[in-house]
């Protein structure tokens, strides 16, 4: 019994040594200095790649991916790793929108001088009450959350001189 307990404990306590890891990680990616390393990318590619890889853990939850791209490259100058953890911060956080499944939009589109990545979801939806706060550092809605993804997103989005905008209804995603 010692044993089974002694082996018990080790996995719990490494699996909070980890979960701090993260935490500690996404706090200095909120208030840590910000260096980017910019370089002619094409967005679609990086959303492509996203679809992919999200693929099949979306569908392991019953949500279905439409990844609208557009046909000509969207090139736009910006830290493609930072760039592309923050979509994936976007996506992770509509999929747990959606703990019955529904469906996750990827879209780009280009107009004149702007680049525009859409996420949506057909998830729970945030209460009008709550947008204003979702940015924010240390704010979340999640019982487990540390509320730094999203505010991890608006710094990134910030940094690369872009703007991020959500539109949510309650219970429309």
């Amino acid at each position: 019994p010692r044993v089974i307990f002694r082996r018990h404990m080790g996995i719990v306590l490494r699996r909070e040594a980890e979960r701090l890891q993260s935490l500690f990680d996404d706090f200095l990616n909120v208030t840590g200095p910000c260096r980017l390393q910019r370089s002619p990318t094409n967005v679609n590619d990086i959303v492509r790649r996203l679809c992919e890889f999200f693929g099949p853990m979306a569908h392991s939850h019953g949500i279905q991916i439409e990844c609208r791209i557009t046909d000509d490259p969207v090139l736009c100058d910006l830290d493609e790793k930072l760039f592309s953890q923050a979509l994936l911060n976007l996506v992770i956080n509509a999929q747990e929108a959606m703990p019955d499944g529904g469906t996750l939009f990827l879209f780009t589109a280009r107009t004149n001088d702007a680049v525009t990545v859409s996420v949506g979801d057909t998830g729970l939806g945030i209460p009008p009450e709550m947008q204003d706060r979702v940015f924010r550092p240390f704010f979340s809605t999640k019982a487990t959350g540390t509320g730094l993804g999203l505010s991890f997103v608006q710094r990134i989005v910030d940094e690369h001189g872009g703007r991020i905008h959500l539109h949510s209804e309650a219970g429309k995603g």
